[in-house]
């Protein structure tokens, strides 16, 4: 079973580096990335992620 990720954080790197580990892994299919909240609820509406990364994010 392969387990679909959402990755949302405001920070590039982070993103890229969250991106880069998680797709490393053969039972993990990073489905996109988000750089906020409204982005993020559009994706989740789109992918139906199984779990979905969050970070704390900048107001």
């Amino acid at each position: 079973m392969t387990v679909r990720v959402l990755i949302v954080d405001d920070s590039a790197t982070m993103r890229a580096i969250l991106l880069s580990r998680l797709s490393e892994q053969p039972d993990i299919t990073v489905v996109d990335t988000a750089s906020n909240a409204a982005e993020a609820r559009e994706l989740i509406k789109k992918h139906d992620p199984d779990v979905v990364t969050l970070s704390r994010c900048r107001v």
